[in-house]
């Protein structure tokens, strides 16, 4: 099975993209917030780390899921990188806070490592990183969905720091083969189901498989 997640930052349509292959007769797996309301941060270590078992058991969950699918193909919005690169944009953007995070994306590189070692979490083979290069491409997306001018450019920023810091961790974990990132700039709907399809072609499932415990 090629099992593939669709990764990067908000705003760049991860969501879209597998409900739209979802429809097209894809098997797929959702996002996190299928299985209920998140647990909200008092920005405390310890309320961290119950918000990463949190996301964890979502994580078990969604392998769960994965066992009982037998296509070819599986497509994933998101991945347990997500629970990475999410504590690095915190850390990015509250630089004060930036030790507490430290300590939060070490216990959650650890405690993926312990559920993928004894297989209640799976780790795609194959990653695909839609980012969006345009500039004012990702603008006129962000304020379709209320973001202020004054955000916008932040906001772009944060979106470059996470898709560099997925490609990063997608190909030292799984292998340059096995990571595929695609512009959907001014691209149509369709158009970018199209080029996330013939990425997902192109891709070769990772023979790497490199420890998670790498990313410390």
């Amino acid at each position: 099975m090629k099992f593939i997640s669709i990764e990067g930052s908000s705003f760049v349509g991860k969501t879209t993209i597998v409900n739209d292959l979802g429809r097209m007769g894809f098997q797929t797996i959702p996002e996190y917030d299928a299985f209920g309301p998140f647990i909200q941060s008092d920005g405390t270590v310890e309320t961290n780390k119950r918000i990463a078992q949190d996301f964890v058991y979502r994580e078990q969950k969604r392998t769960e899921m994965l066992t009982k699918l037998s296509n070819q193909i599986v497509f994933a919005d998101r991945s347990p990188l997500s629970l990475i690169t999410f504590e690095d944009m915190q850390a990015l953007e509250h630089p004060g806070e930036k030790k507490y995070r430290y300590e939060t994306r070490k216990y959650i590189i650890e405690l993926l490592h312990d559920n993928i070692v004894n297989g209640s979490i799976v780790l795609p083979n194959s990653l695909i990183i839609p980012r969006i290069d345009s500039q004012s491409s990702f603008l006129e997306r962000v304020t379709k969905r209320g973001i202020t001018p004054v955000q916008e450019l932040s906001k772009f920023a944060v979106q470059q720091f996470i898709t560099e810091k997925t490609i990063q961790y997608g190909c030292r974990i799984l292998g340059n083969e096995s990571v595929e990132s695609v512009d959907v700039s001014n691209q149509s709907s369709s158009n970018v189901t199209d080029l996330i399809i013939a990425a997902a072609q192109e891709a070769k499932p990772s023979l790497q498989n490199k420890p998670i415990t790498d990313l410390l």
